[in-house]
């Protein structure tokens, strides 16, 4: 299960975004809470996207079949008309998936943000 946030840090910023001050949002699709505000793509910025995101994980190893049923009723809770509601007041997508998904994004993630990080200097606590 992977929450994306194309708005802010705060999905609730979206509300003080309707001073027309936004020029594009840092992510490859328009956001569905404010349609009229191009994506990075439609702005000329190809293959640029910075998007928060919030998983459900579980510690190492976990047995299969609890991730399977963790999962299961993750994706069930999503497809929630009423989870889904809550979700948009917040200006929050969802996207249901596997756990093989997941690790698939997660991956994708820190091989595009290692790189950054690491030549930045940070250094995690």
């Amino acid at each position: 299960m992977t929450v994306n946030n194309n708005l802010s840090y705060h999905g609730r910023r979206a509300l003080s975004i309707h001073d027309r001050k936004v020029r594009t949002f840092a992510s490859p699709a328009r956001a569905a809470a404010l349609p009229a505000v191009p994506s990075t793509r439609e702005a000329g910025l190809p293959g640029f996207a910075i998007l928060s995101w919030t998983m459900l994980l579980a510690p190492m190893p976990s047995p299969a079949a609890s991730v399977e049923r963790a999962n299961a009723a993750a994706n069930a809770a999503l497809r929630d008309p009423a989870v889904l509601g809550r979700f948009g007041e917040a200006s929050l997508e969802a996207r249901a998936g596997s756990a093989a998904d997941a690790a698939v994004f997660l991956r994708a993630e820190i091989a595009k943000w290692q790189p950054i990080a690491r030549q930045s200097g940070v250094v995690l606590d």
